[in-house]
């Protein structure tokens, strides 16, 4: 069985589209919105999580520190996802404005036309998530489904993300205590898998940007699960054993709210 539906993973490609161009950093979380929050302030990223580390000083938004190690080209990073990276910074005003007045952000979708599922402002929300989620993966150096890449990068119209937006759950218990912060957070990479075989079904991860939370991840199809098995036979172990340590040792309550799985 050869690989059909996903690439794997090559440090010296972009991970996007596969090819062996000038590469570059993406990102994690988009220097724009690090700009507009933090202004001039002096920057630190540290973990919430249980692997708490010690923060980390970050001269600016364009610190190497706030960027994917895995690596994307040229083209991936302008022009084919530039429209993404624009539009989301046009829903991402327009939800800040709904979580400061107290309602719903996923009304964002319902409320002024702009976003008409399938037309082109809508997929391009949903492929700045699938490119943060195809950075995330290769970043673990784990094979990403072509519909994934494909569609990140505008060569395909098929979505296959998953969104909620909502108020994210640790910032509001940090604002509870001390006020309004300046906070920017992203989740890392949360594996879905199977309670009786243990393999991957599929990946999620997390952005937040002040009070909000967009929660994105892809559910694997059976074909892509299948060539997991057969094709990366190390990642598919990797998998199964993340699955089985979270089996026996499952997510706090607390944890589950600030990943965006509750």
């Amino acid at each position: 069985m050869k690989n059909t539906y996903l690439h794997n993973y090559q440090s010296d490609c972009c991970s996007l589209c596969g090819e062996a161009n000038i590469l570059t950093r993406e990102h994690k979380i988009k220097a724009s919105a690090i700009r507009k929050i933090f202004g001039k302030t002096e920057l630190y990223i540290g973990s919430l999580g249980p692997e708490r580390r010690k923060a980390k000083y970050a001269q600016g938004p364009k610190s190497n520190h706030l960027k994917f190690n895995s690596r994307i080209c040229e083209a991936c990073n302008s022009e084919r996802t530039q429209p993404s990276d624009l539009e989301f910074d046009k829903l991402n005003e327009e939800v800040q404005k709904l979580i400061e007045a107290g309602i719903d952000p996923m009304s964002v979708f319902s409320i002024g036309g702009r976003y008409i599922e399938n037309q082109e402002p809508y997929l391009n929300i949903f492929r700045y998530f699938a490119k943060l989620l195809g950075c995330h993966m290769a970043e673990i150096k784990a094979p990403r489904p072509y519909r994934l890449t494909e569609f990140a990068i505008g060569r395909s119209t098929q979505n296959c993300i998953w969104l909620w937006i909502k108020e994210d759950w640790t910032y509001k218990n940090i604002e509870s205590f001390v006020g309004p912060r300046q906070y920017t957070a992203h989740g890392g990479l949360v594996v879905y898998g199977s309670k009786t075989t243990g393999t991957a079904t599929g990946f999620h991860s997390t952005l937040t940007i002040g009070a909000t939370q967009y929660v994105f991840y892809i559910n694997l199809l059976d074909k892509e699960i299948r060539e997991i098995e057969m094709e990366h036979p190390i990642f598919f172990e990797w998998c199964k054993s993340k699955v089985e340590h979270y089996k026996d040792s499952p997510f706090t309550p607390e944890e589950k709210f600030s990943l965006g799985l509750a």
